[in-house]
C-alpha cells in the first residue's frame, strides 16, 4: 500500500483533486464541486509606484510596533509568530493569512482595519 492509496483509497477522487489543483494553477474553473478560481492571483501591483496591500500592512505593523517601543522578538512572542516571519511580514514579503493579521492586531491592541489604513500610521509617526 502506497501513501497515495492510504490517503486516497478511491483513485478517482485523487484524480479529481489533482485536476482541480492543476486547473487552479492555470487559472481555469474547476469541472465540478464548489472549488472555482476564475483568475489566477497576480501579485504584482497594477501601479508599481503604489505599495501593495501586503506592504501597507507590513509597514503599519512595523510603525505600530515601534510606537509601542516593542522589539520584533517581543511582538513575535505576543503574537505566537517567529521573529523571522514577523521580519519578513514587516517587509511585505510573505503571503500571510487573515488569522495572522488578527493575531498581530490583538498583540498590538489595534484594529486590523487600522493596520490596513495607509494614511493613519503615517500621520501618527509624523506627530511623534
Amino acid at each position: 500500500m502506497t501513501n497515495i492509496d492510504f490517503f486516497y483509497p478511491d483513485l478517482r477522487a485523487h484524480e479529481f483533486i489533482m485536476l482541480c489543483v492543476e486547473e487552479a494553477a492555470n487559472g481555469r474553473k474547476s469541472r465540478g464541486g464548489d472549488y472555482i478560481i476564475d483568475n489566477p492571483v497576480d501579485d504584482t501591483p497594477s501601479d508599481p509606484s503604489k505599495p501593495s496591500a501586503r506592504q501597507i500592512f507590513g509597514d503599519n505593523v512595523r510603525k505600530a510596533r515601534r510606537l509601542q517601543d516593542l522589539t520584533q522578538r517581543e511582538l513575535a512572542a505576543r503574537a505566537g509568530l517567529s521573529c523571522k516571519y514577523l521580519s519578513e511580514l514587516e517587509r511585505g514579503r510573505p503571503n500571510f493569512s487573515i488569522h495572522h493579521m488578527e493575531t498581530l492586531g490583538e498583540a498590538l491592541g489595534i484594529n486590523v482595519g487600522d493596520l490596513c489604513d495607509q494614511q493613519l500610521f503615517t500621520a501618527l509617526v509624523s506627530e511623534r
